[in-house]
């Protein structure tokens, strides 16, 4: 689902640019940014602007994301994350969320 005050559907390239404080939802997770394009075909959300993903075991912060609404796999720049289950947080200019238990870092912090 995509909600937002303001959507546009391209018609075109089957996508939906929204702005003006998006959420997207599917099954457990939810995805917030100021702006977001997502391909409706693939489910490749392009996220802009104080993006918040959150799961039952994550909660991620970024200026930015490439994100798989599916997979929930992306991803994401100038990034702050928990993990729960193990109490684990994290900061890095770059996190690639490879599985659910599984991230790659670029110039990290881990806590």
């Amino acid at each position: 689902d995509i909600k937002a005050p303001n959507t546009t559907f391209l018609q075109d390239t089957n996508e939906a640019v929204a702005d003006g404080g998006v959420l997207l939802s599917q099954g457990g997770m939810e995805a917030q940014a100021d702006r977001a394009r997502v391909n409706l075909n693939t489910k490749e959300a392009k996220l802009d602007g104080n993006v918040v993903l959150s799961t039952p075991d994550l909660s991620l912060r970024a200026e930015s994301a490439d994100l798989n609404t599916d997979t929930e796999l992306g991803q994401f720049r100038g990034a702050e994350f928990l993990i729960e289950s193990g109490n684990y947080g994290a900061q890095a200019a770059e996190v690639e969320k490879l599985s659910d238990t599984e991230f790659e870092l670029l110039s990290s912090v881990l806590s």
